[in-house]
């Protein structure tokens, strides 16, 4: 009888653990599916700094604290938030939101993407938010529930050969007042990004080609190219533009002491990619005794006797 009866309860064991498995799957699946990672890569060309925004967002409950910063992300990497949707506390039936903040963006107008989430591992992009960021957003990975959203990708800019010669800053009459004109309509403020810097910089440091200074090109080293190349990528990269000139007026009086006819400064252009013409100028002047543009480079003998009293 008891062998019986343990055999007859078999069923009713196993009847109550299908039933407890079946009231507590549905909420073990979607305990399970509202938690899901999003992979941002950058796809771009140059490295991205990403911020997760402080500000706009509702009921977000991810392993990356609001306001985190990955700076400098190079070309390729990427990164992981785990997204969770906040339970209760108010949010319930409310979708998850967030916004991440990429620089250098597209524009000033386009840096930032806005994310909506809910709670069974759906994720979307919003387009009702301002400034927004043209990235790319999968489909949901169907093996791990993730997506990944991948950055812009800009088109490389490069600078074309970097182009030495001599500008000319005045001629015959090189006054304080000129000199300041001259200075207010040339100091438009320029600010380039760092992958434009980089361009122009390793076009400054390739080497010079010269203009307008006669046969001067057959007559140097291609270390002295790049000896004034450098020097010039060096102040470019501190920033300094050279273009206040009033350190470098003369008296009616000194011009003709000097011999001084006209007052030259070393500069370099280049064009990038994009079209635009940089002008990289040079503490280097140097003084001519008539109008016509200098025959040598800065530092030759002939240079170092320019702009000086003559005896």
């Amino acid at each position: 009888m008891v062998t019986i009866r343990h055999f007859m309860i078999q069923p009713y064991l196993a009847a109550a653990v299908l039933a407890v498995l079946f009231l507590c799957a549905p909420k073990d699946v979607q305990a399970a599916s509202r938690v899901f990672d999003l992979y941002i890569k950058n796809d771009d060309t140059m490295p991205i700094t990403i911020t997760l925004l402080k500000d706009n967002y509702n009921c977000y409950e991810g392993d990356v604290p609001l306001g985190q910063i990955w700076e400098n992300l190079a070309p390729g990497e990427q990164i992981k938030i785990r997204l969770a949707r906040v339970q209760g506390h108010g949010c319930d039936g409310k979708q998850g939101e967030f916004e991440v903040q990429f620089k250098p963006g597209v524009s000033e107008s386009k840096t930032n993407q806005h994310f909506d989430f809910d709670n069974s591992g759906g994720l979307q992009l919003s387009s009702g938010h301002p400034n927004q960021y043209p990235g790319h957003l999968s489909g949901k990975n169907p093996r791990d529930g993730s997506y990944t959203y991948t950055t812009f990708r800009h088109d490389k800019i490069v600078a074309g050969p970097a182009v030495g010669k001599w500008s000319l800053l005045c001629q015959q009459i090189c006054n304080y007042s000129t000199q300041d004109a001259r200075t207010t309509i040339q100091t438009t403020t320029k600010t380039y990004t760092e992958e434009e810097k980089s361009a122009i910089k390793a076009s400054l440091e390739a080497g010079l080609e010269f203009k307008g200074v006669g046969s001067v090109k057959s007559k140097i080293e291609t270390s002295h190219e790049k000896t004034i190349g450098q020097s010039m990528s060096e102040s470019f990269e501190r920033g300094e533009t050279w273009i206040d000139t009033r350190n470098y007026t003369y008296t009616p009086k000194e011009m003709i002491d000097y011999n001084i006819f006209a007052v030259w400064q070393w500069i370099a252009v280049t064009k990038l990619s994009t079209g635009e013409i940089v002008t990289v100028r040079s503490p280097k002047i140097t003084c001519t005794s008539d109008g016509a543009e200098p025959k040598y480079l800065p530092n030759d003998p002939s240079d170092l006797q320019a702009c000086r009293p003559h005896k």
